[in-house]
């Protein structure tokens, strides 16, 4: 069990989450594409990451993501059902380290393409030195008679 959620793994969930749901209907790109992308397709991009100190050497990653979804033609039934599904099977999300919660889901569609946008938290640990705190004591005592 790897010891630290990145980026990218949780891109490959998401990724992973939405093939297995649409059962490899819809192409799933996680890099820049260049024009000659195939639709109907999903775009999967980091959108903002923030990290806050916790505690000792825990810290809070907020990560959020930008799915975006392209049709061949511009159906609304098809749009409404895949921001629905799209909304409950990214609540948990199945990592390396564990599972993270997907919270703040939005959802807007503009020009028929459908645009979500949904945050990540989930603690990591930095790993400091093993750092001498103290040197050897010695303690001397004489035994009066």
């Amino acid at each position: 069990m790897k010891n630290r959620t990145t980026v990218s793994d949780i891109i490959a969930a998401i990724a992973q989450k939405i093939d297995v749901m649409f059962q490899g209907k819809y192409q799933v790109y996680t890099d820049k594409t260049e024009q000659d992308f195939q639709v109907p397709c999903f775009f999967i991009r980091l959108s903002q990451l923030r990290e806050d100190p916790f505690f000792y050497n825990r810290r809070k990653k907020i990560a959020t993501f930008e799915i975006t979804f392209f049709q061949k033609q511009d159906n609304a039934e098809e749009r409404n059902t895949v921001a629905d599904e799209m909304r409950r099977i990214l609540r948990f999300l199945e990592v390396a380290t564990g599972s993270i919660r997907g919270i703040r889901y939005e959802g807007t569609i503009s020009d028929g393409v459908l645009v979500m946008m949904i945050q990540f938290h989930y603690f990591v640990t930095e790993e400091y030195g093993k750092e001498v705190l103290m040197y050897t004591l010695t303690e001397r005592r004489k035994v009066k008679e």
